[in-house]
């Protein structure tokens, strides 16, 4: 089954179809190979033995334990996918119960109930969702002979929302936001983990003793597992201390600590002082011993490096995750490889997330690799040889809906020459999305792909 829908109206009729395919082509098997059809394949269950496996790794063995039960949670943008590859694995027969949140919802499954939440910004359906996984374990009788699978992915974080007593969810979504602002996901984790009753480690905390393994898609580069999705069944290093300094700091200018919703203080404060009532984020979790990453970044790259080569390009994998602004990771990768820095190869292939901090004011329509696309094709002006260059964002969703990322090419820049198009103006104006369409052939569509592992990139040359 064909990712990008529209992968004929993006090649046909041009002069380079060839390098166009092939940029696409390598784009859709980096998706492939991490959609959740794919990497749940990673779980094996025996049922004559009542044994899951994982990876070739026994944990858990129905045989050990008497009338031990199969419960299933979970949020992110894959846990719909995950889910019903689980099913299909392990045998609806198999799974007591379960819940999770994304944000398509589905009603296909059998045993496992997936709620409609929302992302970026949290609501009280994700609320809602996260109120009845844990309402299973009073309702079930949860105990330590049983499992809890964990399924977690990319946009976890907002799909799984549940603050602390005393602390409303608008209260938390204005104090997540004054902080990603500010600071950026390190300190934003270290607060918010404090302000939640999942994050943090507390969700596998709340499943102790019962055993609680984790299968996630990771969206966080380097996989830091207290990361992703602010980390519901890891042991959590940071504190409360460390919480209220964050907010108390100086930072660009601004004390948050200033702006911070009184609830919010009274919480932390109150777990600062150790009281009962609020409290510190589990550092060691001896339920939660099993841990896998079944998809991420890397995950990837390494298939898209590999169609490269079936495809006969000489690829090299940069190591360098793409980062910060999306303008400035397009320009210093096209920079790199006008200074000759990847002559010894015809495919450059990356990967990683960056981010746009929007002008006030802002009214432009476009998404992070729609941007890198534009600002990369202005980067590469100079060049007279044939290049293509593809960008998407795995889950299908670049901000704009529908749209993925965007493909450009020698050609495009003779385009825009041609007519005049006003590219440093959409750039300066975050508005790459209506220019790309109106170049026409650009703009890579998907739909949501039902996983999220960052951002993909390929570069072609013909030698």
């Amino acid at each position: 089954m064909a990712i990008i829908t529209n992968k004929q109206e993006i090649v046909k009729g041009i002069e380079n179809s060839l390098l166009r395919d092939d940029a696409l082509d390598i784009v859709e098997s980096g998706i492939g190979a991490v959609l959740p059809n794919t990497v749940m394949n990673a779980v094996q269950f025996f049922p004559s033995y009542g044994t899951l496996a994982v990876n070739g790794d026994v944990v858990y063995h129905k045989g050990d334990a008497k009338g031990g039960r199969i419960f299933v949670i979970g949020g992110g943008k894959a846990f719909g996918s995950m889910a019903k590859r689980l099913e299909e694995i392990v045998g609806p027969d198999n799974i007591t119960d379960g819940v999770g949140t994304d944000t398509e919802g589905c009603t296909s499954l059998k045993k496992i109930r997936v709620v409609k939440a929302s992302h970026p910004t949290p609501d009280y359906a994700g609320m809602a969702g996260v109120k009845w996984m844990m309402s299973l374990k009073q309702e079930h009788g949860i105990g330590r002979d049983d499992l809890v699978l964990f399924l977690v992915s990319g946009g976890g974080s907002s799909l799984m929302p549940y603050p602390v007593e005393g602390v409303s969810l608008q209260d938390k979504i204005a104090m997540t936001t004054l902080l990603i602002k500010t600071y950026g996901i390190g300190p934003t984790n270290t607060v918010r983990k404090h302000l939640s009753r999942i994050k943090g480690g507390q969700l596998g905390k709340y499943f102790d003793p019962t055993p609680v393994v984790t299968l996630a898609l990771s969206d966080v580069i380097g996989n830091d597992r207290s990361v992703i999705a602010s980390g519901p069944t890891y042991p959590d290093p940071s504190t409360f201390p460390e919480a209220v300094e964050i907010l108390q700091a100086s930072s660009k200018g601004r004390v948050l600590w200033k702006e911070t919703p009184e609830s919010v203080k009274q919480y932390l404060l109150r777990g600062k002082g150790g009281e009962k009532d609020a409290p510190e984020t589990p550092k060691a979790l001896p339920n939660c011993q099993h841990y896998f990453i079944l998809g991420e970044n890397g995950t990837a790259l390494e298939a898209m490096r590999s169609r490269a080569v079936d495809l006969n390009y000489i690829p090299r994998v940069i190591s360098t995750p793409l980062s910060g602004d999306p303008g400035q990771a397009a320009q210093g990768l096209a920079k790199d490889f006008l200074g000759g820095k990847f002559s010894d190869c015809d495919a450059i292939i990356a990967g990683g997330e960056t981010s746009v901090s929007l002008p006030k004011g802002h009214k432009g329509i476009g998404g992070r690799n729609q941007h890198f696309a534009l600002a990369f094709l202005e980067a590469m002006a100079p060049y007279e040889g044939d290049w293509v260059a593809a960008c998407a964002g795995t889950d299908g969703m670049d901000y704009t809906t529908g749209y993925a990322g965007a493909l450009v090419d020698h050609n495009s820049m003779e385009n825009v020459r041609q007519r005049g198009l006003p590219i440093k103006e959409s750039l300066a104006g975050y508005d790459s999305h209506p220019f790309l369409k109106d170049l026409g052939r650009s703009l890579i569509m998907t739909g949501p792909t039902g996983t999220n592992v960052c951002d993909v990139v390929v570069f072609l040359r013909p030698t």
